[in-house]
C-alpha cells in the first residue's frame, strides 16, 4: 500500500471513528431524557396539569381569528382588527397582575445591558411566589422533586424558577447581560430590526391594546377544550415583525411556567411530548449555558411539526 492510500485510510478510520461517537453521546443523551422521565410520564403530568387550573379564562377572551396565512414567506396583513380582547377583570388574577408589575423593567432592545434595581429584583420575588402558591405549579414541583431535578425546600423551589428564568445572559456578542428566558418568552425583544421571543398572550393582549403590537394573522391552531388555544400567528411590534410565533391562549403564567419549567428540566433542546385530552402537541425548550449555568433560551408550543 503506497502512503498517501495508507494517509487515506487512517484519516477515513478517524472520520469513522468520530461519527460514531457522535451517535453513540446522542443515543446516551436521548436515553437519560427517557430515564429521567418518559414520554409517557409528561403526557400523563400535562393532563393533570391542565385539569387543575380552574381559572377559566378562555371563556373570558374574545378570540377574532381573522385571516390565515398559507405561506410563511407572505408579508400581507390578513387581519385589520386586533386578535385578543378582554376583560379587566383577568388582570386582577393574582399571577397575570404580579407579571404585569414587570413589563417595564426591560430594555427591549438585546443590544441594551439590563440593570435590576432592588425594587425590580423584589417584583421578581413577588411573581415567583405567586406561582409556587398555585396548584398547578406544587404539582409540577412535586413531580420534579420526585426525579431529583429539584430540592425538597421551598428555597429550592424559588431558587430554581428564578435562576433559569430571570438569569440574565448575552444574546448578542460583545455584551453581557442583555437578556433572560423571562423578558424573552413572556415580553419580546428586538434583535437586528426584527422582534424576537413573545409567547405570551397576555404580552400581545396588553401591547394590542396600547397599539404597539400588529396582529398579521395565523398560521396553526389546535384547540385544547376549554383550556386554551395554541395559536401560531405573524405579527409586527413597534414596526418590527416577527413572522412566525406561537402563543398559548387563555394558559395562566402559572400555566405556562409549569409546561415550560417541566420540558426544560427533561427535555431541554429536543421536543417534549404533552397531552389534553388526548390532543398531542410539542413544547419545545432551548438552552443558553453562560457562566456554567443552564438557563432558558426560548420555550414555546410547537404545533406544526409532527407530535410524538
Amino acid at each position: 500500500m503506497s502512503k498517501t492510500k495508507f494517509i487515506i485510510l487512517i484519516l477515513f478510520i478517524i472520520n469513522l471513528s468520530s461519527i460514531n461517537c457522535a451517535k453513540n453521546k446522542e443515543r446516551q443523551r436521548k436515553k437519560n431524557y427517557t430515564e429521567i422521565a418518559t414520554n409517557e410520564e409528561l403526557q400523563k403530568l400535562s393532563q393533570e396539569i391542565f385539569e387543575l387550573d380552574t381559572t377559566n379564562i378562555l371563556s373570558k377572551l374574545h378570540v377574532n381569528y381573522q385571516g390565515r396565512f398559507r405561506s410563511l414567506n407572505s408579508t400581507d396583513d390578513l387581519a385589520p382588527e386586533p386578535l385578543l380582547t378582554y376583560e379587566n377583570e383577568l388582570t386582577e388574577l393574582d399571577t397575570i397582575k404580579h407579571m404585569i408589575m414587570m413589563y417595564d423593567n426591560y430594555e427591549r432592545n438585546s443590544s441594551v445591558n439590563e440593570i435590576v434595581t432592588d425594587d425590580e429584583r423584589q417584583e421578581e420575588k413577588n411573581f415567583i411566589n405567586s406561582l409556587l402558591s398555585t396548584a398547578v405549579m406544587k404539582k409540577t414541583i412535586n413531580f420534579l422533586e420526585s426525579k431529583n431535578l429539584v430540592g425538597s425546600s421551598e428555597d429550592e423551589h424559588y431558587t430554581l424558577l428564578h435562576s433559569i428564568w430571570f438569569g440574565l445572559y448575552p444574546r448578542n456578542k460583545g455584551t453581557h447581560a442583555t437578556s433572560s428566558g423571562f423578558e424573552h418568552v413572556f415580553l419580546s425583544e428586538l434583535k437586528k430590526k426584527k422582534t424576537i421571543g413573545l409567547h405570551s398572550w397576555i404580552y400581545m393582549a396588553m401591547m394590542e391594546k396600547s397599539g404597539e403590537l400588529d396582529y398579521k394573522g395565523w398560521i396553526d391552531r389546535v384547540d385544547l377544550g376549554d383550556k386554551a388555544v395554541i395559536l401560531t400567528i405573524k405579527l409586527a411590534v413597534n414596526g418590527y415583525r416577527k413572522n412566525l410565533s406561537s402563543i398559548i391562549i387563555g394558559a395562566p403564567p402559572e400555566l405556562e411556567f409549569a409546561l415550560f419549567t417541566l420540558c426544560f428540566k427533561t427535555r431541554a433542546n429536543r421536543k417534549c411530548p404533552l397531552s389534553y385530552n388526548d390532543i398531542k402537541f410539542n413544547v419545545n425548550t432551548y438552552s443558553i449555558v453562560h457562566k456554567n449555568n443552564k438557563l432558558v433560551g426560548t420555550a414555546y408550543a410547537d404545533i406544526k411539526e409532527n407530535v410524538s
